[in-house]
């Protein structure tokens, strides 16, 4: 596996049967959406609800009042990927799904994404 950013979005999309344009091209037409597409760092996120769970993948779906950071794909650099986070507006929350095992969403404290960041 290539240590590209791109490269490695590019084979998620292709051996998960998924479109990356119509998902990059939704996130653009969202105005709570994040995309970032280096080399270094690949990230697809957008602003949502918590309780909202089943919108949370509907990446041109822009809640009114969000609470949360969800992202939906991010690949490369992890260095990068801290820079990111500590750059974004603040949010309660930061979810997401890793893996199928068991299909239940992660729901992490943001602030300890950014301890994170800090502490790196």
């Amino acid at each position: 596996m290539s240590n590209d950013a791109i490269a490695q979005t590019r084979h998620y999309y292709r051996t998960h049967g998924r479109n990356m344009d119509e998902d990059m091209r939704a996130l653009l037409h969202n105005p709570r959406g994040v995309l970032v597409y280096t080399p270094d760092l690949v990230v697809l996120a957008k602003q949502v609800r918590r309780e909202e769970e089943l919108l949370w993948g509907v990446l041109d779906d822009a809640p009114k009042e969000a609470d949360s950071w969800y992202i939906h794909l991010l690949a490369g650099r992890l260095s990068l990927a801290r820079q990111w986070a500590a750059a974004l507006p603040k949010m309660e929350w930061c979810c997401f799904h890793r893996g199928s095992r068991n299909g239940k969403p992660h729901i992490v404290p943001w602030f300890h994404i950014c301890s994170l960041c800090r502490n790196q």
